[in-house]
């Protein structure tokens, strides 16, 4: 007999209960529901959601028109198929975000979206409690107790009101960053509704629109990172094969990777705990892939994903991938490797991959990316051949022959034609030949020892991962840069746990503070007004009767900035009002440079530095030539920012020098049209279009670590919250992926990663990374029929058959499924 399925029509509920029995088949139809008053209502909510977001689109400085038709093309679909937003919302989080030329980082484009899928979601009646599946007691009463601590620390952050002035909403020390810092647990707790329904409604199309979502939006922060590394430049504009390959192959450089991420503008952890939450979908589908598209996908995600880890040169990245990979692996294995090889046959195994590792890092070192593919080249080909059961032997060891003769050839190649080490032919021939038959034979060991534990689908999905793991990890971890970075981990977590000390102590020792915390959003203030050796940068805007001004602190490196588009080899005339006060020490430096969100190239500058009288207002101009770091035609480059700073210079390297500020006013940027390329440079409609960047100077606004960030801004009782609720969804995971739930194994891989970025990065502070974070946490509720109180079918009979136990017996890792 079939167990009942639920069909859900906008305010109807359909159940239709199925029971054969020789050849009578009964087909049972409950009344309506949901309540016609109630759907009513959600709907008016919805209209209203749906004109508050209109009017904020209408409002939004920047690419009103384009917002419009992306959530009117949302809105629509959310219409026709109402879990779309399981696929589109984690394609949306890491391409769109137009803070940088907005300037407004309170109430983001990001924030329409899940607007509309809240719309959405009331339209359709999920809000209704009596014919949707909700939480049972235990995790319902746990996800309350945190959001009430949450919402307590809210208030107290957001409490004295101050002001709505012009700084409300533009500035971290502001009482109104409380809101900032907050929505994005709103914004999650308010979808589980949409999430419960989309998951009992069909279960298995909700896995794939949110994994194959996920793995979308890795490969478009992928082509981001690629983008912002001058990657595609290279690729358009590279003259020979290695010009075309430079930037992406250059793990040299110290610039660390931002992506689309805004939030990165004063530092911290964004892409890093995006990627840690995002890269094991792309290894989940690959392992539960139907079809080629979604192999590709899975593929391309996977590469995406591994390159953008490294290209962070965050250590704390480096361990997240680790921890998340070992717990995939280990759940994996457990479950679904039916090994038929003893322990005492397959021990050499991981001796084996670490060998080839550590042969191909110290052959990469001498004779870059030709030995390091032909490593991979002879290795994964003597795995291969040896797997294939229906290769005749004659046919085999030719195959051997050719494989080892080439790849030997190739790495003789390397070695003598290498840029970075001289190699000798005598020195060469004694590198190659006996590491090449050692790989040859490594491989046919390995592939003899798994023939009987993978099946070719199996074994091709853990080539290609491994193959790309080591071709993207040994070229990165190589690097000069990244072996300075290790070697200065111990000062480095020493300065780190410092900060975390200094932050507790602000804190202070009053009981309330200690229970309930300072208040979210509350650490920048906190430590600006409490830290007497070292100062926070402040942009902030003031008035004088009716003029509205910029006014910068002395600093070390904050800079207010604009994104511009200025015309290759064209001559541009700077002109500002400036003013600075008594005392006042340092310049104000000006400059055009090509960036994306921090830290630009040296040589993609162009600036001037300009003394400011004290007292009275002056006029200042600057022209100059913009020369061919102006847009021209040339395509993929990274956007031209004109930045301002009250640049001092400190040799003690903090900003531990008397406050003092510059004011500015009435900026504009001609050429020789006479046409102004700066928006709102009187200020008049607050700080749109101005962005603030930090580019190194990040601990006054970044506690540096998620367990101690939410101690401080929601105390005991916070962190107890914080805790019970974590302890209790990674218990319920646990326990899914030891039955073999794959897309279960898969979320908790993405949390474990997530806790480890945890250790060394606020995370809390960004709102679109943590609402991913609780998204993915209520999702892995979700697949726990333990957890879920569904809505009882309202018949006459009872249906044949648990809903529940039919859940849970999808998605065995025998046959891999989402």
């Amino acid at each position: 007999m079939k167990p009942a399925t639920l069909k859900w029509n906008d305010a109807r509920l359909r159940v239709n209960i199925k029971q054969t029995q020789g050849m009578v088949t009964r087909t049972v139809k409950p009344k309506p529901a949901i309540a016609l008053p109630s759907l009513v209502f959600q709907r008016l909510l919805a209209l209203a959601v749906i004109s508050i977001t209109a009017y904020c689109v209408a409002d939004y400085p920047f690419a009103r028109v384009l917002l419009t038709l992306l959530l009117t093309a949302y809105a629509l679909c959310l219409i026709i198929l109402p879990s779309i937003w399981l696929a589109a919302i984690p394609i949306i989080l890491p391409m769109v975000n137009l803070a940088p030329w907005s300037g407004r980082f309170f109430l983001e484009d990001f924030d329409f979206f899940i607007w509309v899928t809240l719309a959405s979601s009331l339209w359709h009646g999920d809000f209704s409690t009596s014919s949707r599946p909700r939480f049972a007691l235990v995790p319902w009463l746990l996800v309350a107790f945190f959001l009430t601590t949450h919402c307590i620390a809210t208030l107290r952050g957001l409490l004295p009101l101050a002001a709505v002035d012009a700084n409300a909403f533009s500035s971290y020390y502001s009482h109104y960053n409380a809101l900032r810092v907050s929505k994005a647990l709103f914004w999650a707790v308010l979808l589980i509704p949409s999430v419960l329904s989309a998951f009992t409604l069909d279960r298995e199309l909700a896995r794939r629109q949110l994994v194959v979502g996920v793995a979308i939006g890795l490969i478009g922060m992928g082509v981001a990172v690629l983008w912002e590394r001058g990657v595609l430049s290279d690729l358009i504009y590279g003259d020979s094969i290695y010009a075309k390959v430079q930037s992406l192959t250059d793990f040299s450089t110290d610039y660390r990777i931002t992506a689309l991420f805004s939030e990165m503008h004063t530092g911290g952890e964004a892409v890093d705990g995006y990627i840690a939450l995002t890269w094991p979908f792309a290894l989940a589908l690959m392992v539960a892939a139907r079809s080629r598209w979604e192999m590709g996908i899975g593929t391309i995600a996977l590469s995406s994903g591994l390159y953008s880890a490294l290209v962070t040169f965050s250590r704390g990245t480096y361990i997240a991938v680790g921890v998340s990979l070992l717990t995939f692996a280990l759940l994996y294995a457990k479950r679904n490797i039916r090994s038929k090889v003893s322990g005492k046959d397959a021990w050499p195994i991981p001796i084996i991959l670490l060998t080839v590792v550590g042969i191909g890092a110290m052959t990469y070192g001498k004779g870059g990316y030709y030995t390091l593919i032909a490593v991979l080249g002879i290795f994964g080909g003597a795995i291969l051949l040896s797997f294939l059961k229906l290769l005749r032997r004659d046919l085999r060891a030719v195959l051997m022959a050719f494989l080892f003769l080439a790849g030997f050839a190739l790495m003789m190649r390397g070695l003598l034609t290498s840029k970075w080490v001289s190699n000798g032919f005598a020195e060469s021939l004694a590198i190659s030949l006996p590491l090449a038959l050692c790989l040859l034979f490594s491989g046919i060991f390995i592939g003899n020892r798994v023939r009987e534990v993978f099946s070719l689908r199996e074994l091709g999905i853990s080539l290609t991962f491994a193959v790309t793991l080591i071709a993207v990890c040994v070229p990165a971890l190589s690097s000069s840069y990244m072996k300075s970075r290790f070697t200065t981990t111990h000062d480095d977590f020493g300065g780190r746990f410092e900060h975390w000390q200094h932050a507790i102590g602000l804190m202070g020792s009053e009981w309330d503070i200690l229970a309930l915390g300072m208040g979210l959003g509350a650490f920048p203030r906190s430590y600006l007004w409490g830290n007497e050796t070292e100062k926070s940068s402040i942009a902030a805007l003031h008035e004088d009767d009716t003029n509205t001004y910029l006014r910068l602190s002395n600093s070390m490196d904050l800079a207010m900035g604009q994104r511009v588009n200025l015309e290759a080899g064209q001559p541009y005339k700077l002109s500002l009002e400036v003013k600075a006060k008594a005392n006042n020490i340092g310049s104000l430096d000006i400059s055009v440079c090509r960036r994306n969100i921090i830290v630009p190239w040296d040589s993609d500058c162009i600036s001037t530095s300009r003394a400011v009288k004290e007292g009275q207002w002056q006029h200042l101009d600057w022209e100059f030539n913009i020369g061919n770091i102006g847009d021209g035609f040339r395509l993929g480059r990274r956007p031209l920012v004109l930045r301002l700073t009250h640049f001092v210079y400190n040799p003690q390297g903090v900003n531990n020098l008397p406050i003092n500020f510059i004011d500015i006013d009435n900026i504009k940027l001609m050429d020789r049209y006479g046409e102004d390329h700066v928006t709102n440079g009187r200020f008049e409609n607050g700080l749109d279009n101005w962005f603030p960047t930090s580019d190194h100077a990040h601990l006054p606004l970044h506690i540096k670590n998620l367990w101690v960030n939410v101690y401080f801004e929601q105390g005991l009782l916070g962190i107890i919250a914080f805790l019970a609720l974590n302890l209790y969804v990674l218990t319920s995971g646990l326990r899914q992926a030891l039955r073999g739930e794959l897309f279960a194994l898969t979320l908790l891989s993405s949390l474990m990663g997530f806790f480890s970025v945890g250790l060394i990065g606020t995370l809390y502070d960004v709102p679109r990374v943590i609402f991913l974070f609780f998204l993915l946490m209520f999702t892995l509720l979700a697949q726990d029929p333990a957890q879920l109180k569904l809505p009882r079918p309202r018949s006459h009979q009872k249906p044949n058959g648990n809903i529940g136990q039919s859940l849970a017996r999808r998605g065995s890792f025998v046959q891999p499924r989402l």
